[in-house]
């Protein structure tokens, strides 16, 4: 993995990398249907990184890893496939960091993804083929929440959670698709770090769905399709399932949350 020493540009810095390592549409394939991942992590996940790199690095053209707090890349993300931005002369951008290489990804299938799930070997097929489906006009994924419509607290109890280490039998749409589990052509919407929420990325991407008109859906799958993986430390949900001010704050911004029909 080569370095650079580019500011603090950090559209700037992705593109250098992805020029060093050869990315462009000829060498990934001339239908322009090629097969981005995008994560982010930082040091207290590194375990569970790998594991979960591992899981999806088979699946993908290229995997962009914004790596928060880190001053180096660990040796297992030291592979050909793979963009890891240590983030450490650049802003800690906790899950947003997600989107910090997608401005500068060549048109194709997009993956969010995070540290803490194991992928199946069929992941990024199914979600593709669960994307072409609906004519590349949705945001499809495997975790999802329809919103409590009475209520704008996010964590409220009246929500409904689609759970992606559960079962689903059938397709349905939904408000919010968390971005662990998300897949969209990249015709279908344009999503940048710039302005996200850091620390609810999952609700900035809905707001952006939802202003640009795109549904939102997630997809049947088995019972534990997807597993979680155990981790260390604390977690987005547990940080803000008592304090969901802010959340509260952003689904106000947006006066209609009645789903959108795929």
């Amino acid at each position: 993995m080569s370095e650079y020493n580019v500011g603090r540009n950090g559209s700037a810095r992705c593109l250098l990398i992805c020029k060093e390592g050869s990315l462009n549409m000829r060498t990934l394939g001339s239908d322009c249907e090629s097969i981005f991942g995008f994560m982010a992590s930082f040091p207290p996940r590194r375990d569970t990184l790998e594991v979960s790199v591992a899981s999806i690095l088979p699946q993908v053209d290229r995997l962009f890893i914004y790596l928060n707090g880190y001053d180096h890349v660990p040796g297992f993300l030291e592979h050909e496939k793979i963009v890891a931005v240590p983030a450490h002369d650049l802003e800690d951008l906790r899950d947003v960091g997600k989107l910090y290489c997608m401005p500068e990804a060549p048109q194709g299938f997009y993956l969010t993804l995070d540290d803490d799930i194991f992928y199946p070997a069929n992941y990024s097929e199914n979600l593709v083929a669960a994307a072409e489906r609906y004519g590349r006009r949705a945001i499809v994924g495997v975790h999802g929440v329809i919103l409590d419509q009475s209520d704008r607290r996010y964590f409220t109890r009246g929500r409904m959670v689609h759970c992606f280490w559960k079962e689903l039998e059938s397709d349905v749409p939904v408000n919010v698709v968390g971005t662990g589990t998300m897949c969209f052509h990249s015709s279908t919407i344009s999503l940048k770090a710039n302005g996200m929420p850091k620390g609810m990325l999952d609700i900035g991407v809905a707001l952006a769905a939802r202003q640009a008109m795109v549904p939102m859906v997630v997809v049947a799958r088995e019972e534990s399709w997807l597993q979680p993986l155990k981790v260390t430390g604390g977690t987005l949900y547990g940080e803000f399932c008592n304090n969901d001010e802010e959340h509260a704050r952003l689904l106000e911004s947006q006066p209609d949350w009645s789903i959108l029909s795929p």
